[in-house]
């Protein structure tokens, strides 16, 4: 009877485990797609070729309103809200749940400084110094007149961004490091104000298989400002580190120039 029962709950317990087990997974493929999917909406424009001339004028005018800009201000100051989900790629098992609330200073032609004013690991509070930022900021503004000198840049496309119609410019470092930024930025039209960055790196660091972000933008004055952002990223060395995909939803409020 004892035997029966025991085998009973050894059958239950496995069960809840293997339920268990797919709900983590199904929460996993949500909260990831959730938090590709929800910052922005973006659909192709005509498709109409943009020729170079018409490319290096745009662009011109783009650097001529942002180069002022980073001579005025050193940088922005925000509140940020991150909500990080870290779990095993190859079995889509989490692994861990996250948040975490942090002043951010982030300096054009500096480090930034970060002061944590929350860390909560698996609903457990967590003292801020244990926060490690996985986050890898790209070196120094792109529309500045460094930037130029450091990226090759082209007007690619005319697409439509949250309901607003802006030029894609696509961005390539002219050095492949991974402090450099590769991919898309987009202008609204008619201001030119920044609405969206997506792309990753120009190289990825060794423990590094995968690293991309989404980022939109509000503009504070003549700045442009993170309002959220999406990155997802996937390290692994083998033997050295596990093979493990993070997501990151980050929000961030009270902005101010610095």
């Amino acid at each position: 009877m004892t035997s029966k029962f025991s085998q009973g709950i050894l059958f239950l317990l496995k069960t809840m485990d293997i339920i268990m087990s797919s709900i983590n997974k199904i929460l996993i493929l949500c909260i990831a797609a959730l938090f590709v999917f929800m910052p922005y909406h973006k659909t192709r424009g005509g498709g109409f070729p943009i020729s170079a001339e018409r490319s290096t004028r745009i662009i011109n005018k783009i650097y001529g309103k942002y180069k002022p800009i980073y001579k005025k201000f050193r940088g922005i100051q925000s509140i940020r809200n991150i909500d990080i989900i870290e779990y095993d790629p190859n079995t889509n098992t989490l692994i861990k749940r996250s948040h975490v609330a942090l002043i951010r200073k982030d300096y054009f032609y500096q480090k930034p400084k970060i002061e944590v004013l929350e860390y909560i690991e698996n609903g457990r509070v967590m003292k801020p110094s244990d926060y490690q930022s996985r986050l890898i900021d790209v070196n120094g503004p792109i529309l500045d007149e460094s930037g130029r000198h450091l990226y090759l840049t082209r007007i690619t496309d005319v697409v439509t961004v949250s309901g607003q119609r802006c030029y894609q410019m696509k961005v390539v470092p002219r050095k492949r490091l991974s402090k450099y930024f590769e991919g898309f930025l987009y202008f609204k039209i008619k201001t030119l104000d920044l609405i969206l960055m997506e792309g990753s790196l120009g190289e990825l660091p060794y423990s590094f298989k995968e690293y991309s972000m989404k980022c939109l933008f509000r503009r504070m004055g003549a700045l442009p400002v993170l309002k959220t952002g999406t990155y997802i990223m996937r390290t692994y060395i083998p033997i050295l580190l596990p093979d493990r995909r993070f997501v990151l939803s980050i929000n961030s409020i009270d902005d101010k120039p610095l």
